[in-house]
C-alpha cells in the first residue's frame, strides 16, 4: 500500500485498509488512508502521500511519491525541494533536485524553506540561515519560518538575533 499510495491511490487504500487491521502498521496504513481519502481526484496527490510519508520518517518511499508529484504537476519547484530533501535524509546527493527547484522557484518560499531545512541536514548552516531569510523575505507571515530562522542563528551562536526571531 505504501509503495502504490503515490501512484494508485484507489490499490493503495486497498491494501491500506488491510495492513491498517495489524497492530504493528495501523498508525501509518491509518494515517495514509486517510490521506488517500481526503481528494481522490487530485491528480497531484502524491505531494500529500510524500509529506505524510516523510512524517513517517519513510524517505526512500516519500522520495518517490515527490517526484512523482514533480513529474505529474511540473514545474513544480516545491515537488523537487522535498525530494532534494527525502534523498539527503537517505544519504543520497540531493543537489542535482534541490538545483532545479530553485532554478524554478527562487521565489517561492516552500522552496527556500526547504533549501534551509536541506542545507541544514548537511551542516552548512550560514546557507541554511541564508535559505531561511529568504523564505521570511517572501512570506513575512509564516511563523515556522520564522522559527527554522531562529534555530539557524541559534546554531550560529547568535543568540541575540535567534532570540528575536523565535520570539516572533
Amino acid at each position: 500500500g505504501m509503495l502504490l499510495a503515490a501512484f494508485d491511490p484507489w490499490r493503495a487504500s486497498t491494501h491500506l485498509r488491510q495492513a491498517a487491521r495489524e497492530p504493528v502498521y495501523a498508525a501509518d496504513a491509518t494515517a495514509l488512508v486517510e490521506v488517500l481519502a481526503s481528494d481522490t481526484g487530485d491528480p497531484l496527490i502524491s505531494m500529500r502521500v510524500g509529506l505524510a510519508l516523510s512524517e513517517m520518517r519513510r524517505w526512500s518511499l516519500a522520495e518517490q511519491a515527490f517526484q512523482q508529484a514533480a513529474r505529474i504537476g511540473y514545474p513544480f519547484p516545491e515537488a523537487l525541494a522535498y525530494a532534494a530533501l527525502a534523498r539527503e535524509r537517505q544519504g543520497k546527493d540531493g543537489g542535482p533536485w534541490m538545483r532545479q527547484a530553485l532554478t524554478l522557484g527562487v521565489n517561492v518560499p516552500q522552496v527556500q524553506f526547504v533549501h534551509g531545512l536541506q542545507r541544514r541536514a548537511a551542516g552548512e548552516y550560514e546557507a541554511s540561515r541564508d535559505a531561511f531569510i529568504q523564505a521570511v523575505r517572501l512570506d513575512p507571515n509564516n511563523p515556522a519560518y520564522f522559527s527554522e530562522l531562529g534555530t539557524a542563528y541559534h546554531l550560529l551562536f547568535d543568540y541575540e538575533r535567534a532570540q528575536r526571531w523565535l520570539r516572533m
